[in-house]
């Protein structure tokens, strides 16, 4: 009998390198600072529930004026790119620090 891969073992492979595509993340480090009429809004418990993201807050402050914070968004790129754009749609200044 010949040694190599068996059908059995390529649909394994198969199943194995979909599952990592399917689930690969990424983290993304942004600023973001927030207009005074969204200082009562929990934005940033939005980011984690409508997108398939984790944000992590590494340091904020607000203020009655304005809001700042910094956080690790991580998750899959698409996912992260849709937070964003929510972001933006919802007048918040982003800074991508790292990527």
């Amino acid at each position: 009998m010949e040694q190599g891969w068996s059908t059995k073992d390529l649909t394994s492979l198969t199943q194995i390198v979909y599952y990592v595509n399917i689930y690969q993340t990424m983290k993304t480090k942004i600023e973001l600072t927030f207009p005074v009429e969204l200082k009562n809004e929990p934005i940033i418990y939005y980011l984690g529930n409508k997108f398939n993201i984790i944000p992590n807050i590494i340091e904020a402050s607000f203020s009655t004026d304005v809001g700042w914070a910094v956080l690790i968004l991580e998750g899959k790129e698409s996912e992260i790119n849709k937070a964003l754009a929510y972001l933006k749609s919802r007048k918040i200044s982003i800074n991508i620090r790292e990527k």
